[in-house]
């Protein structure tokens, strides 16, 4: 298909929504505009950092973006830093990472909720699928689940949400059977050589996470559900056989809040429910972009 009738096509089915492609424009551009605020607001900030590190006495926080703008600027012989250009559109993306499109009454288009929701409601979704498979691993969710809840009065606080240890467990073999983000891609900085295999500078590589996930060469029972091996004295996966939220500097930058997000939610769906299978479904997984089940 040409890009002429991918772009006839997009615009027919915003259309159907009720959005013209001009107020996608406009949006795109409002968005566009406050970002470049923001960065030049961030520019006057990073040219005093040293004297405002000395003020904070060393507790000066910077944020994503100030960290993306140190590198570039900073580092501007590298290949790898962003241009300026390059950068604002590295946080649009961001943003739209972390919105979604939704319309109002009104038929203006706003950005109201977190998008992520997709793949951290795919992973419980596993979770769940994994615990009503194996009725003792949820007495013991239950039976920890219990005991917290007594820290906190009846009340799941998040100061208590780390000892949750074994539901924490759960969800991370969870991630490692069914990585809901099932490749990586990255780009290859120079020209290299990995296991007598040529790579070009400029290469598209693709990262098998599932493979890594059931690598009999990093993992004991690859294939089974075992939460107990996250808990076992000693026991830490081996670097990059584990990459649930993806790996290096840009991993995913939502890792801790999904996670947060996992363990309450888990944890009071078993206190409060009994969950079981309904015979004849279809539960192989699918894979859309993201990693879940058909239904």
């Amino acid at each position: 298909m040409s890009h002429l009738s991918k772009r006839f096509i997009g615009r027919i089915f915003w259309r159907l929504r009720g959005v013209h492609p001009s107020q996608i424009k406009q949006d795109t551009d409002d968005i566009k505009n406050v970002i470049a605020k923001v960065i030049e607001q961030k520019k006057s900030r990073q040219s005093a950092a040293t004297s405002l590190k000395e003020k904070a006495g060393g507790n000066f926080k910077m944020d994503v973006l100030d960290r993306l703008m140190e590198d570039g600027y900073k580092n501007t012989s590298k290949e790898s830093a962003f241009t300026e250009e390059e950068l604002k559109d590295e946080i649009f993306a961001f943003f739209l990472a972390l919105l979604q499109i939704s319309k109002n009454p009104n038929n203006n288009v706003i950005f109201t909720s977190f998008s992520g929701h997709e793949t951290t409601a795919n992973t419980m979704t596993f979770v769940v699928l994994e615990l009503a498979k194996h009725p003792k691993i949820l007495e013991k969710v239950r039976a920890e689940v219990t005991e917290v809840l007594k820290l906190g009065n009846g009340t799941l606080t998040y100061e208590n949400l780390g000892h949750l240890k074994y539901v924490e467990a759960v969800i991370k073999e969870s991630q490692r059977l069914y990585p809901v983000v099932p490749f990586l891609s990255r780009s290859s900085q120079k020209d290299q050589t990995l296991l007598n295999y040529s790579i070009p500078k400029g290469s598209r590589v693709m990262v098998n996470i599932i493979g890594l996930h059931k690598n009999p060469l990093y993992w004991k029972n690859p294939n089974e559900f075992l939460p107990e091996r996250w808990i076992e004295e000693g026991f830490a996966p081996v670097s990059g056989s584990y990459i649930p939220f993806g790996d290096g500097p840009t991993n995913c930058i939502g890792q801790k809040l999904a996670m947060i997000e996992m363990k309450t939610v888990i944890s009071m769906l078993f206190y409060e429910y009994e969950i079981a299978l309904v015979e004849g479904q279809d539960l192989e997984p699918v894979s859309t972009g993201t990693m879940g089940l058909k239904n």
